[in-house]
């Protein structure tokens, strides 16, 4: 391919950017909800666990810990797998969605901790390759805005986090901590699910390692999406008939796209999923208020 990241210029900003920004920067919005958490439930969790002052302020470093190692393993972990920045994002989503649910039913403050640390490093993995694909996906003018954007989600994760702080308890004085967490594990469980379906893998990604044909599928979803056509036979080779083309590719790019995207089967694996999460929180918040009540009434 020629140039992918002039070609991305060429198509300009539109869905293909917004819909990129919602899903890969969701983990900024999710982090922003679990750093908050980590930090105000400290408090009710001391209570609870009995941990004395050391413990209680070791559960809120461990998490930073974590992120720090995690980011650091980021770049690792997408070459490892081979697979880009997409699944180290759809991964992070996954672990912190994982580890938020056995936080709230961790019992010791061994067990929090270690948790927690994971937790840390499941919430900061994501990032760097959050940041790398949405720069890769946005035209050069729109790249400051993208970023800036970033800091916007993440106090957008604050607001969500205190405003399920507040709906639990308004006073904080007899906050159910373990109920809060189940409930902000729906945030990265639904952005993992979306995620999975509909983000896109950076086109530049997929040039510079040789994966041609599936960079060239997502700059005609990018087009798509920004309202703009895209013919990279035109751009490559002359003398060949451009309607003839535009005809056919049109016909196949809509198969491709909308069968993916909005095809019975993907929608209805996703759906599937979406109430078998739900109904695990459900039945682990109901859980989680028959144990607290039972221990009211002793």
């Amino acid at each position: 391919m020629a140039n992918t990241s002039e070609t991305v210029d060429k198509l300009g900003f539109g869905l293909a950017q917004v819909y990129t920004l919602i899903l890969a920067y969701g983990i900024w919005f999710a982090d922003g909800v679990e750093v908050t958490l980590a930090a105000t439930l400290t408090v009710p969790i001391k209570k609870q666990l009995s941990l004395t002052d050391m413990q209680t302020a070791s559960l809120s470093s461990i998490v930073f810990v974590g992120i720090g190692i995690g980011n650091v393993l980021s770049g690792y972990v997408g070459e490892a797998l081979g697979q880009g920045r997409r699944i180290t994002i759809i991964l992070g989503y996954f672990g912190m969605f994982a580890m938020t649910l056995v936080c709230a039913a961790a019992t010791s403050f061994v067990t929090l901790a270690a948790f927690r640390f994971m937790l840390g490093i499941t919430m900061s993995i994501g990032m760097p390759a959050s940041l790398a694909l949405v720069n890769e996906m946005s035209p050069p003018r729109w790249q400051m805005v993208m970023m800036g954007m970033r800091g916007v989600i993440f106090v957008a994760g604050n607001a969500v986090a205190s405003l399920l702080i507040v709906l639990d308890d308004p006073s904080l004085g007899q906050l159910n901590w373990q109920r809060v967490l189940v409930e902000a594990s729906f945030v990265p469980g639904l952005l993992m699910l979306l995620s999975t379906c509909f983000l896109q893998e950076s086109p530049v990604w997929l040039s510079k390692t040789g994966e041609h044909a599936r960079a060239q599928r997502v700059l005609h979803w990018v087009a798509r999406q920004n309202g703009h056509h895209y013919d990279h036979q035109a751009e490559e080779t002359e003398g060949t008939s451009i309607a003839d083309r535009e005809a056919s590719k049109t016909v196949a790019n809509h198969f491709l796209i909308y069968s993916a995207l909005f095809s019975a089967g993907p929608c209805c694996i996703l759906l599937v999923l979406l109430l078998s999460m739900c109904s695990l929180q459900t039945w682990w918040s109901m859980a989680l208020h028959m144990q607290s009540q039972g221990s009211l009434d002793v």
